[in-house]
């Protein structure tokens, strides 16, 4: 992630043709500004990506934009600035969620209001472009293949965030082990974002593919991992993210969003559209407010879930 090019790609965000209200060109400056002013102050205090933000880190931003002699209609900008920038973050799937929301607490107790609320909805795999990504993989005769089958099944299947699957970022990958006792039970227990634990029920769809993935692997398994990279160790998210990308775009694919978040996207939206109750898939998921979850529902036509989970 090039945090330099955040404003620019924020202001192309705001004029984008499905925004409900586009913003006029003098507004996105402002607010671009107020984005890389943001981002001056988490490069100031060391915070490497939109993720390490939480509430605490918004209000000590709040703090020094008064300190500053902000007056209080500009400082009402630079919150709802702030926080329309943080729905872009989460779009872009560089943010699970928006601590702004959460830390508009202003001078003796009194909420601090401002911007508008982005009406863009997340962006979603429709079942024929999921064909065509999963058809795209299998008519590739490479050693990966099976794997990238699995891989991408899965994410489709469960929600999972990329980190989660198979890299190194969080303190649990996903072995072996985990793929066995998936397909055992029907479920398995990830560690998420917060150092949370969770229960993961993913949806059967393509459960076939992971399991002939992992039976093939059983004979002769040269890493503990269920999805290594060549080297055998843990699968770095980028390299994920650039094969899913890679993926979507050979399947003829273009959506604002083209990465291991799409398919997040679009697992929790099938997962409401089977018939999920929505807070059972917030839980799923690992979404910290329900609001984020509800943003899935009729993404999907009811019964394009194509899945319902397993007994």
């Amino acid at each position: 992630m090039e945090i330099a090019t955040l404003p620019a790609r924020f202001d192309a965000w705001l004029c984008a043709p499905d925004i409900g209200h586009p913003y006029a060109p003098r507004t996105r400056s402002l607010y671009a500004r107020v984005a890389g002013r943001f981002l001056a102050f988490m490069t100031q205090h060391d915070l490497q990506h939109p993720r390490e933000v939480n509430a605490a880190w918004v209000r000590h931003y709040l703090r020094d934009l008064i300190d500053s002699g902000l007056k209080p209609a500009s400082l009402r900008l630079y919150v709802g600035a702030t926080e329309l920038f943080f729905d872009f973050l989460q779009y872009e799937g560089l943010a699970d969620d928006n601590p702004v929301a959460s830390a508009k607490l202003g001078l003796n107790g009194k909420k601090v209001r401002g911007g508008r609320v982005q009406s863009r909805l997340p962006p979603v795999l429709y079942q024929q472009e999921r064909e065509a990504l999963i058809d795209g993989i299998f008519a590739r005769q490479h050693r990966n293949r099976d794997r990238d089958l699995a891989m991408v099944g899965l994410l489709l299947d469960s929600g999972l965030r990329t980190e989660e699957l198979g890299t190194l970022t969080l303190t649990l990958t996903l072995t072996l082990a985990h793929g066995r006792t998936l397909l055992a039970t029907g479920q398995v227990r990830v560690i998420g974002k917060g150092n949370q634990e969770r229960l993961v029920r993913p949806l059967d769809t393509y459960r076939p593919a992971l399991r002939a993935y992992v039976q093939a692997r059983a004979s002769a398994p040269a890493s503990d991992w269920l999805f290594p990279a060549r080297t055998g160790g843990a699968m770095h998210q980028a390299l994920l993210h650039k094969l899913v990308q890679r993926y979507l775009r050979q399947a003829g694919i273009d959506k604002p969003q083209m990465g291991g978040h799409l398919l997040r996207h679009t697992a929790a939206s099938r997962m409401l559209a089977s018939g999920l109750n929505l807070r059972v898939v917030q839980a799923y998921l690992g979404h910290a407010s329900l609001t984020t979850t509800a943003a899935y529902i009729h993404l999907l036509e009811e019964g394009d879930g194509d899945a319902h989970l397993p007994p």
